[in-house]
């Protein structure tokens, strides 16, 4: 009687449209690190519309496997970040995934053996302002110089460290963008394609010199920004099951150090679900459960197994087998209330999912709410580079 994390399919390809046609292309890079975020790559690759897709980005080179291992072809997957082992360098070049190239290092690892991985899988990845993987402009400036092929790389990319909303420094990094394109088509007398935008960005409708967008959580229906209206649609659903019910007189403390107590008669639900599945403990006594449309408050410590809600004001009594939703769009709680009260934002509040939570994908036609468990299945998979919590 695990939780269950059900993936709405129409909202990830509402999202999906959403943000290709706010930046006016046409396919994206779909950042898939961390197993998707924490929510299963082998299920979120299942949602995604493959036709839209250019490529899938991975942080790690662990990542690649499970992607291969789902029938990924390997030049449809994109390596971001550098690494410099000769042996893995090597390997991946035999694999044949794209890669991206920013720093002298690792420029000089593959410049060292130009066969091993041609131009075509290279996106050289250039400092737009994070100061964080990609070079900076010198840098790039004496590499290039020394570029040993006859042929330009497959793209080039950037990453934002602003938002629209940011003002002056955003401006400020959308005209660096334009200016490097067109350094670059100088460069090589032809154009360079490149992947600039992130979620916030692509909402933005910013113009920039791509033919892609790269977009991670906004997938997912969540804002980088929190705010209101929202044009995504939140694609995920987080429930709980109800294990038991306590009738308790006035006075009664629950779990662990009695942090709330009955101010009169009422009664107590327990959810299997606790900070060990993912739910932040910074939402006891703070956060919400729905039952039936019907908002029940969370009391007392949240712990690692379970979660105490107070039924007591329902205009009805919850069945134990009943699900309550724990995430979700109006009225659940989003993820930008469980970043708030973990003091965090909601990329880290997702990634915490753990591998506990079944996985199920949920169609178009199908209800989004069941009133009783159905029978038991089997752990969603997680990719074997992220280790249970």
């Amino acid at each position: 009687m695990n939780p269950r994390l059900r993936i709405l399919r129409d909202a990830v390809v509402h999202n999906t449209r959403i943000l290709l046609e706010r930046s006016g292309v046409s396919r994206m890079v779909a950042v898939v690190k961390d197993d998707a975020y924490g929510v299963g790559v082998s299920w979120w690759l299942r949602v995604l519309p493959v036709e839209q897709v250019a490529w899938y980005a991975v942080a790690t080179p662990d990542e690649i496997s499970p992607l291969r291992t789902l029938g990924v072809p390997p030049d449809r997957i994109l390596l971001l970040y550098p690494f410099y082992d000769h042996g893995l360098f090597r390997e991946i070049g035999k694999e044949g995934v794209h890669v991206a190239l920013g720093s002298r290092e690792m420029f000089d690892l593959v410049t060292a053996d130009p066969e091993v991985i041609p131009p075509e899988r290279i996106h050289v990845s250039l400092d737009l302002d994070m100061v964080r993987t990609g070079f900076g402009w010198e840098e790039w400036s004496e590499c290039v110089s020394r570029w040993p092929w006859d042929r330009p790389p497959r793209a080039w990319m950037g990453h934002f460290a602003h938002t629209p909303e940011d003002g002056s420094p955003f401006e400020e990094t959308v005209r660096k963008a334009h200016v490097y394109h067109e350094r670059l088509r100088s460069f090589w007398h032809q154009e360079v394609p490149a992947h600039l935008a992130n979620t916030a960005v692509a909402l933005g409708g910013i113009s920039l010199p791509q033919r892609w967008i790269r977009p991670g959580i906004g997938l997912f229906g969540v804002h980088p920004v929190r705010k209101e209206p929202d044009p995504l649609r939140f694609a995920l659903r987080l429930e709980a099951p109800l294990v038991q019910v306590h009738d308790v007189p006035a006075g009664t403390g629950v779990s662990y150090g009695h942090r709330f107590v009955t101010s009169r008669p009422g009664r107590i639900g327990v959810l299997r679900i606790g900070y060990g599945d993912g739910l932040p403990r910074a939402l006891s006594g703070k956060g919400w459960a729905i039952f039936r449309g019907f908002q029940a408050p969370l009391v007392g410590a949240i712990t690692m197994d379970l979660t105490l809600v107070d039924l007591t004001h329902l205009p009805f009594v919850p069945n134990p087998g009943e699900w309550a939703l724990l995430l979700g769009e109006p009225p659940a709680m989003d993820l930008w209330t469980w970043a708030e009260a973990a003091g965090t934002i909601p990329y880290e509040a997702l990634t915490h999912l753990s591998v506990r939570i079944q996985r199920e994908i949920v169609e178009a036609d199908q209800p989004t709410t069941s009133q009783r468990i159905p029978p038991a299945t089997s752990p969603a998979p997680r990719s074997s580079s992220k280790m249970p919590r």
